[in-house]
């Protein structure tokens, strides 16, 4: 596998500099699966904002007050599911909670909440959230494919942080069992069966050789998975942990299994806490039948720090176009993340 970038050399007269020339670096990078170009300025990190440059977090004080999510609160706030689906309402592991979405936009979309703590700065995750939550929805998704057989397509995410999508500052995922995949996740396994029949391998694998082989970006393993800073990002920071098992379905995991998928995500969030960053999405990708093609794996990314004004990392190239503008090289991230394998 080859890991395919090129430079493109932009010439302006820059104001900056009494409007004499200046070269600027664009540089090209090709997603080793799915074929689209992200580019890479790292140079626009520097440009002009209008926004609150040193971050205010003392709104979240204020966000406490009639929080559903906090524990206070769940009983007479959150929903229940059908009784015949779930006796006991809702399920409850450690101290996570999860329950139905109030605001459904998924078949079985559910909510589990990590904490008791109202906020959490990225360095104060756990293992244990993300283990007894991803374990909350292992029950629940069970209970639900015993009933419907047709619910075969997971979908697990979170937002976190309002510039991350997330209505609510209390940390939660968000969870739906669907009969239809999601296009990014289909299109990932489309492209993972071409890759295999062309190659007579595995995508996942040959590119976790790849970035062995360079070490730029490798981050570490954690118990069956791999993890590296991606070399053709979705989004800023992006993250990737690949299921190095065999594991294709979130529901084949078993207990250690999903404790080396936490571990990453933890490990992946002091990082990033380490860059300065509060607020984030995940998506794990699952695929409900154990094809050789595929892996399990998760995406992660930054989002911009909230603050009453800020740019959007999402302009019409990515909703528009398809392509990716990042402006942080995936070597840099990986340089402060490995330290934490």
């Amino acid at each position: 596998m080859k890991l395919y970038k090129r430079n493109v050399i932009e010439r302006i007269l820059d104001p900056r500099e009494s409007f004499r020339v200046n070269e600027i670096e664009i540089e090209y990078r090709r997603h080793p699966l799915l074929g689209f170009w992200v580019r890479v300025n790292y140079e626009r990190a520097k440009r002009p904002k209008h926004a609150i440059t040193k971050e205010d977090l003392s709104w979240i004080e204020d966000t406490k007050k009639n929080c559903p999510f906090c524990f206070e609160n769940i009983e007479k706030m959150t929903p229940k599911f059908d009784p015949e689906l779930v006796p006991e309402g809702r399920i409850r592991v450690g101290n996570t909670v999860t329950f139905p979405n109030l605001y459904p936009f998924g078949t079985l979309h559910a909510v589990s909440v990590l904490s008791k703590e109202h906020f959490l700065p990225l360095d104060q995750f756990k293992v244990e959230h993300f283990v007894n939550s991803f374990l909350a929805v292992k029950d629940l998704f069970e209970r639900a494919r015993k009933r419907e057989p047709a619910l075969r397509y997971v979908n697990i995410g979170m937002n976190y942080l309002q510039p991350a999508a997330a209505s609510l500052v209390h940390p939660h995922i968000q969870v739906h069992l669907e009969r239809t995949p999601s296009l990014l996740v289909e299109m990932e396994k489309l492209a993972s069966q071409n890759y295999y029949n062309e190659n007579l391998e595995p995508f996942w694998s040959s590119y976790l050789k790849e970035e062995k082989k360079e070490k730029v970006r490798y981050l570490g393993s954690t118990n069956g998975f791999e993890w590296v800073a991606s070399f053709a990002p979705l989004g800023r920071d992006e993250v990737i942990g690949i299921s190095t098992t065999g594991t294709t379905d979130f529901m084949q995991m078993d207990e250690e299994e999903i404790r080396g998928l936490a571990e990453g995500i933890v490990k992946t969030f002091k990082g990033y806490h380490k860059l300065g960053k509060y607020s984030l999405n995940f998506g794990i990708h699952s695929w409900p039948d154990r094809d050789p093609d595929f892996s399990l794996h998760i995406h992660i990314i930054t989002r911009p720090s909230p603050s009453f004004l800020y740019c959007s990392d999402r302009g019409y190239l990515e909703t528009l176009f398809g392509d990716i503008v990042v402006d942080d090289l995936p070597e840099s991230v990986a340089g402060v993340l490995r330290e934490n394998w």
